[in-house]
């Protein structure tokens, strides 16, 4: 489902441009997923002023916090959840760890924030394997088997609209240049 738009101006970005769009939507008992890009002090202080939750990714923008982290998770002892997904050749094996922020000095700059998210992927396919480790920020208290379906979730969504834009209206193969092209 496809909720809302702006136009990005020229001097300006998603990060500016996010709240906007944010403001157009209603929050309340929602979860905002958000890619690293808008992992942002700012959005976050926007969806939890509104009554949502979210859920960031967090990747080395943010390096300090994004080191910490991973530190924290390299001698975390907790609960692993596991989710196995065998799809069209593929398995994917995703497990989630979930980790309290209190030790986070800069906690309070965060809005909301009471979780870290680990989520480990591991893609056999065609006798190669691929791993992947990804870190979340949250303002939710969740199970780490809740995190695996709230991040499932949002990979679904963003490759089914994707595949919309690509394959249905062939968004990718447009030679269009035009300035407002895109919004057109």
């Amino acid at each position: 489902m496809f909720l809302g738009q702006v136009t990005i101006g020229q001097k300006t970005n998603e990060i500016k441009e996010a709240p906007r769009l944010l403001n157009l939507l209603n929050l309340k008992n929602a979860v905002v997923i958000t890619d690293a890009l808008l992992t942002q002090k700012k959005v976050a202080k926007n969806i939890v002023e509104r009554s949502g939750e979210y859920v960031m990714a967090l990747k080395g923008n943010h390096s300090e916090f994004f080191r910490e982290v991973k530190e924290y998770f390299n001698s975390f002892k907790g609960e692993v959840e596991k989710q196995i997904e065998k799809n069209q050749g593929k398995v994917e094996i995703r497990q989630c760890q979930v980790g309290h922020i209190e030790w986070f000095k800069d906690k309070k700059d965060w809005p909301g924030l009471k979780e870290i998210i680990k989520i480990d992927y591991e893609r056999h396919y065609e006798g190669k394997v691929k791993k992947v480790t990804r870190y979340y920020i949250s303002s939710m208290k969740c199970s780490a088997m809740k995190y695996l379906q709230i991040v499932r979730s949002h990979w679904g969504i963003e490759n089914g609209l994707h595949r919309t834009l690509d394959v249905y209206f062939k968004e990718d193969a447009s030679q269009e240049h035009d300035r407002n092209a895109a919004t057109n």
